[in-house]
């Protein structure tokens, strides 16, 4: 199977299974739609797609990780709800369409990002069982948090549109992107009692810090139309 075909495959599977979980939660109408529209906006699923090639790599039933699969979505996409709002990156689209706060309001799409959190912790603390999980647990969300996620997102805002250094822009990309990207890599190998896990570390920052690249680069060079999202930023 080549590639995009194993992609779409992985894809496909990361979709059923957000469904899955989303479809039993249950809460108010609004914010659940408003939830529903954002995780459901038709995003790549890079994260799932990674978490799923890691268990394949490392042997792992895809059930298993599962639970990290949807939390490290939810995550995601609670990023990007708070990101887009006004007191942060003021944009109004996202994957093409209007952003959360432009449908919902500020307020809600403030709660939407707040229940994807909470929901991504709910899903992992329901289910683990074993030191191993306790352990993936938490460096998921030290990679999300204020060493990771957080701590990149809160050096990107205190700059601004201000010049910075190579040592300070790599260490935004490190954590605002390359953390969440990884994580599914370094839950895999400590699943494995972390086999391979300084190598697996090194390839999720690679992977980050590529991903960040290009998407600075299509960020000056794509339409509207074309990123999905408010170029020239």
């Amino acid at each position: 199977m080549n590639f995009k075909n194993q992609y779409q495959k992985y894809q496909e599977e990361s979709e059923k299974v957000l469904k899955n979980y989303i479809e039993g939660i249950t809460c108010e109408k609004r914010l659940k739609s408003a939830i529903e529209y954002s995780l459901f906006a038709g995003g790549k699923r890079i994260r799932p797609v990674i978490a799923l090639a890691s268990a394949d790599l490392f042997r792992i039933d895809h059930k298993k990780i599962y639970p990290y699969l949807i939390a490290i979505e939810l995550i995601h996409t609670y990023s990007l709800v708070h990101d887009d709002l006004p007191c942060m990156d003021n944009d109004d689209f996202r994957r093409g369409k209007p952003s959360n706060h432009k449908v919902y309001g500020e307020g809600v799409a403030t709660l939407a990002g707040d229940a994807l959190l909470n929901l991504a912790v709910e899903c992992v603390s329901s289910f683990a069982k074993s030191k191993k999980d306790i352990l993936s647990i938490s460096k998921m969300f030290e990679l999300s948090g204020v060493c990771g996620m957080i701590g990149g997102q809160i050096l990107d805002l205190n700059n601004g549109n201000n010049e910075i250094d190579a040592n300070l822009f790599e260490e935004i990309i490190l954590k605002k992107t390359a953390a969440l990207i990884k994580a599914p890599l370094l839950i895999a190998s400590i699943q494995k009692g972390k086999k391979h896990y300084t190598k697996i570390n090194e390839f999720g920052n690679l992977i980050g810090k590529l991903f960040q690249i290009t998407d600075d680069i299509l960020d000056e060079t794509s339409t509207l139309k074309e990123l999905g999202k408010t170029p020239k930023k």
